[in-house]
């Protein structure tokens, strides 16, 4: 091999190193730029960590890409994250809050779901509750361990996607550890029963508050 040849080799392969490093640099810098919301970190590989609770929310949940991060209180302990799905379209929010209420006292499991079916009338005052069933998951590494909680059904009209549609509503919820975790998954009317499965079951696989 002459010399020429060999110099344009070397040459290819330094210019190969230098692109990777280059992407490399790029990929870190824009995970730094990030804007970190208040009370919350993100880990080395994107995730967001909510700081009080512990709860990592990746940046994709399932299929769906998290989104709007919102706070409730001004200690940031009453949180949410928006999830959404394009195709076919579907919305989901998690949220995270404290099982003691501002006097102090536990909430218990059983009169939080009627809170949050409360909050879904008041929303949707035409909707209609199917029913509350006990449902079990296992939030821990150990699959023995588990934790009981709440399915709640809705079937409401609402705004999605700009446009009046026939929607079906799941909120899950859990408590553990000082902690409520609730789902709330929506989208177009017979669509959305895959999706909550999904997502929930998806916590065996300890992606959020393992």
């Amino acid at each position: 091999m002459n010399t020429k040849k060999l110099y344009w080799i070397f040459f290819i392969l330094i210019a190969m190193l230098t692109g990777c490093q280059t992407t490399q640099e790029v990929e870190q810098q824009s995970l730094q730029l990030q804007t970190v919301p208040l009370g919350f970190a993100y880990n080395d590989v994107g995730d967001l960590v909510h700081i009080h609770s512990g709860s990592v929310f990746p940046i994709y949940l399932e299929k769906f890409k998290r989104g709007e991060v919102t706070t409730f209180d001004d200690e940031i302990k009453n949180i949410s994250v928006l999830y959404t799905l394009n195709r076919p379209p579907a919305v989901a929010t998690v949220y995270i809050y404290p099982t003691i209420n501002e006097e102090g006292f536990e909430i218990a499991l059983e009169d939080e779901i009627k809170n949050v079916n409360f909050d879904i009338a008041t929303w949707h005052p035409d909707g209609i509750h199917i029913g509350d069933v006990p449902t079990t998951i296992s939030l821990t590494r150990d699959p023995n361990k588990t934790v009981t909680g709440f399915f709640s059904s809705w079937f409401f009209i609402g705004n999605f996607g700009g446009k009046q549609k026939a929607l079906t509503s799941y909120a899950y919820l859990y408590m553990k550890d000082g902690w409520f975790i609730k789902f709330r998954i929506t989208s177009p009317k017979g669509r959305s029963f895959k999706f909550a499965y999904n997502m929930v079951h998806f916590l065996t696989f300890r992606k959020l508050h393992s």
